[in-house]
């Protein structure tokens, strides 16, 4: 089961990143709907996990929160896509940034 949620969830963000890379707005969009799909899957083994006695419930209510955070976010960023597309300029000048985030990676051990 550990190595599904890991497969699901290296999943998500390699097909976030995929998408984000395609020129044309429906690849974008199917790649970004593999990665709410992949981040489902995780949520189902994680649901799994704890029926199972796997993971604390105080556990799973924290990655169960941060899940639904993190579909409502991809689902808003796939809604701008969708609407940048047909033209809509409801949101007006506004652009997309991201701050910039220095990750500390183990070396030896393989960890952040």
């Amino acid at each position: 089961m550990t190595s599904q949620i890991r497969r699901a969830s290296k999943s998500i963000t390699a097909n976030i990143a995929e998408g984000y890379g395609r020129y044309h707005y429906l690849d974008s969009l199917k790649f970004h709907s593999n990665a709410r799909g992949s981040l489902n899957e995780v949520l189902g083994h994680l649901i799994n996990a704890r029926v199972l006695g796997y993971c604390e419930d105080k556990y799973f209510q924290s990655f169960y929160a941060l899940i639904r955070q993190t579909e409502r976010t991809l689902n808003g960023f796939m809604n701008y896509v969708r609407q940048q597309k047909a033209g809509d300029d409801s949101l007006g000048t506004r652009t997309l940034r991201e701050d910039f985030v220095e990750y500390d990676v183990d070396q030896e051990n393989g960890q952040g």
